[in-house]
């Protein structure tokens, strides 16, 4: 297979401790964002996505020892997002990779149907 047939992704490399790491730099800043914008307290998003408070605090304050790729996959899960959008803020094709959640209504007159679609806010 070509290296070309897969999406190339260059996060910036460091050394640390003497492995190998990519740098997810502001990972604690995007999981804040979706946090705030689904308008969840960190305790809250623990609880959803079962994970310690104290991760949730330390994640936002930018400390990412010992997280946890199940631990990501919940928090991308409770949050609507993909764990790619939370590692490097990638989004795919220029699509958002936040899906915004909305509030449909529908009303019925007579034989006629509204139906209202907004986004939450």
């Amino acid at each position: 297979m070509s290296e070309e047939a897969f999406p190339v992704i260059t996060p910036q490399k460091v050394r640390r401790r003497g492995n190998n790491a990519y740098c997810v730099e502001n990972l604690g800043d995007r999981v804040r964002e979706v946090r705030k914008m689904q308008k969840m307290s960190q305790r809250k998003l623990a609880m959803e996505a079962k994970v310690p408070p104290s991760t949730i605090t330390r994640l936002e304050m930018g400390h990412l020892e010992g997280l946890y790729t199940n631990s990501l996959a919940s928090l991308a899960m409770v949050l609507d997002c993909t764990a790619d959008y939370l590692l490097f803020g990638n989004e795919r094709d220029g699509k958002e990779m936040v899906r915004t959640v909305y509030d449909i209504s529908a009303e019925t007159k007579g034989s006629e149907v509204t139906i209202r679609v907004k986004p939450k806010e």
